[in-house]
């Protein structure tokens, strides 16, 4: 009996040690999961930004095949895991770090190293065992773990067009339909429609419904788009515009319009303001650059055109005010064809707006629905201006 109860003893002992080792071995990897899983999380999120960093200042050395060099350069600025990043072709038993390719938001892939033009630079990070760069590990050495591999990849474009349709301040719609057509060929719709068309705000992009954008959405560094389709470009500068130039003599009328008016001989004309009763068309029957001072107020429905059709043909330039606006408190269905230049100035429409050419506006905003359709056949408002605009965004 005593030897039974001694074997007992032994066997409980054993059977402690076991359940000791077992509880050993879990609360190391528990040590482990906190410790080890926070340090590599950290070093993920620090490989990340330094990918995007290198690719942002990698891709302004694409015309001028400075971008490895620039990849290099960025990279060795941004510390992971307490040492500088290091980015290489050279390794052998890995792919690129740096590569250049096409990047087309309307394609699958949407970057290719195939495809032409080069427009775009993807940027590998890697932190791996396979070369010597892995994120050390602490506890989880215990089962058997030295070292957590991380690879984070980003991709920068470089010279994205000038947008077409820009909200400063903000762009909101319940519905939007954004397209792009040639007005050579009449109006927008049908066979004449065309992606390409962007859209862009230094602020919040909301269409309350599923928008139809067959283009893309183009956001400054604090800009939001609450869609889902097509995933916004982020740039690295807030869109910045100078404000509209001062016309070339001043003001003397305003131009009230009731039912169709035709403005003929073109040139330059200077306005206070522009009013149109309900139901009234406005018509520049030749090439006319149009200054407005204050106001283009709309009375229910209106609209303003060239006879042409072509939106180059009517440039209309507001100077702007801290309540300046277009469309007003009493506008219904607002329909301009033009190029529109007013930074300083609201786009404000109660029910429908419809823009056929291209516009800068302080703000968009339609109670209803927002129509914007971008000439393909000119460039932006806003191409060649002085603006901190760089053209270099990350996109992935």
């Amino acid at each position: 009996m005593g030897r039974n109860l001694h074997n007992n003893r032994l066997r409980a002992r054993g059977l402690a040690f076991v359940y000791t080792t077992i509880a050993f071995v879990a609360l190391v990897g528990l040590v482990s999961l906190g410790v080890d899983y926070g340090r590599a999380q950290c070093a993920k999120t620090e490989l990340q930004r330094a990918a995007d960093a290198a690719a942002l200042y990698g891709a302004t050395g694409i015309v001028d095949s400075t971008y490895s060099t620039k990849a290099i350069a960025a990279a060795a600025e941004n510390m992971v895991d307490g040492s500088a990043l290091v980015l290489s072709n050279a390794f052998s038993d890995s792919p690129k770090d740096i590569e250049t390719g096409n990047w087309d938001s309307t394609l699958s892939p949407k970057f290719s190293t195939s495809r032409s033009p080069i427009n775009a630079l993807r940027v590998t990070a890697r932190r791996t065992a396979a070369r010597g760069t892995a994120v050390p590990l602490m506890f989880a050495k215990l089962l058997g773990m030295n070292t957590c591999d991380l690879t984070c990849s980003a991709i920068a474009t470089q010279n994205i067009s000038d947008p077409n349709f820009i909200g400063l301040n903000g762009i909101t719609a319940k519905n939007n339909f954004s397209t792009a057509y040639d007005p050579r060929l009449g109006l927008p719709g049908g066979a004449n429609t065309y992606g390409g068309a962007s859209i862009a705000s230094n602020a919040t992009i909301n269409f309350n419904n599923n928008p139809t954008i067959q283009g893309q959405i183009i956001l400054g560094p604090d800009g939001y788009y609450n869609g889902t389709s097509p995933s916004p470009i982020k740039i690295s500068d807030p869109l910045a515009y100078p404000a509209t130039e001062g016309p070339p003599f001043p003001a003397t009328a305003n131009l009230n319009v009731n039912g169709t008016v035709h403005i003929t001989g073109g040139g330059t004309l200077v306005y206070k303001s522009i009013n149109l009763s309900n139901g009234s068309t406005l018509i520049f029957d030749n090439p006319t650059t149009v200054y407005v001072t204050g106001n283009i107020d709309f009375n229910q429905n209106g609209e303003i055109k060239p006879s042409s059709g072509l939106p180059v043909d009517l440039k209309i330039r507001m100077t702007g005010g801290a309540s300046s606006y277009v469309g007003g408190s009493n506008s219904n269905n607002v329909d301009l064809t033009a190029q529109i230049y007013a930074p300083a100035t609201d786009l404000d429409v109660k029910n429908t707006g419809s823009v056929r050419g291209t516009a800068l506006f302080r703000k968009m905003d339609a109670k209803n629905t927002l129509n914007l359709y971008y000439d393909i056949s000119q460039k932006s408002v806003v191409s060649g201006l002085n603006n901190i605009y760089r053209g270099v965004a990350l996109v992935k």
